[in-house]
């Protein structure tokens, strides 16, 4: 799968929400376990550095998702967790702008609604060991 083929996949991870909150949930997971299957085929080859902006639009995505779409199952929050966990070990593999990275968790932690807010803690943790080295 080329990089453009990722991003068209990532972006069929958008929720309008206008949307009945209760259909295609199980469309919208598929979505995004294809992402994390392609995304950590890419880590586990070597190419860490094209799934992290993947990865980082993906979680962006299912954060604003999940404010419009019934997720009571735990469904999609399992997948987000399942993303964040893989954007964690890209970007120990490839590691992206420390500044740019940091403000963005403090952005997700802040910002990021519910789930996503509570799961960050779970990126933050492999990420920092390498931006302050060993």
């Amino acid at each position: 799968m080329t990089g453009d083929d990722l991003m068209v996949l990532a972006d069929r991870l958008r929720w309008d929400r206008r949307r009945d909150p209760y259909r295609g949930r199980r469309e919208y997971s598929q979505t995004a376990r294809q992402v994390a299957e392609e995304c950590a085929r890419l880590v586990a080859e070597g190419s860490a550095d094209l799934a992290v902006p993947m990865l980082r639009k993906a979680v962006d995505r299912i954060t604003r998702a999940l404010m419009y779409l019934d997720d009571s199952s735990g469904i999609i929050g399992d997948d987000l967790q399942e993303l964040m966990d893989l954007y964690a070990k890209a970007c120990a593999a490839a590691l992206p702008n420390p500044v740019s990275l940091t403000g963005w968790l403090v952005k997700l932690e802040c910002d990021g609604g519910g789930a996503a807010g509570r799961r960050a803690g779970t990126c933050r943790r492999p990420v920092d060991r390498r931006v302050r080295g060993p």
